[in-house]
């Protein structure tokens, strides 16, 4: 996995989270959008976003136990996708 998709991925889930968690960014937010993007809009966004890192990992221990992969190493593939999502699972199945 390209080091990259850590960087970009990964780490925008720490920053969407880090936005989402702090109340100055919010509201700064909510103003720069003249309220259109306020606290629910971007805590139902990073819990969908979670909710599909979720779903790609677990996604990914399917297709690995399907492929004869061990547990241990389909556990540690599912927490890869957990961190970067779909290139992760892509890289399985493809």
């Amino acid at each position: 996995m390209a080091p990259g998709w850590y960087v970009t991925n990964l780490g925008g889930m720490v920053s969407y989270g880090v936005i989402v968690a702090s109340p100055s960014a919010r509201a700064a937010i909510a103003r720069a959008t003249k309220g259109r993007v306020g606290s629910t809009v971007l805590r139902a966004g990073f819990a969908a976003a979670v909710a599909l890192h979720v779903g790609e990992a677990v996604a990914t221990v399917v297709v690995a136990r399907r492929r004869g992969v061990r547990p241990g190493s389909a556990a540690a593939l599912a927490l890869r996708t957990l961190a970067v999502g779909f290139p992760s699972l892509q890289a399985l199945a493809g």
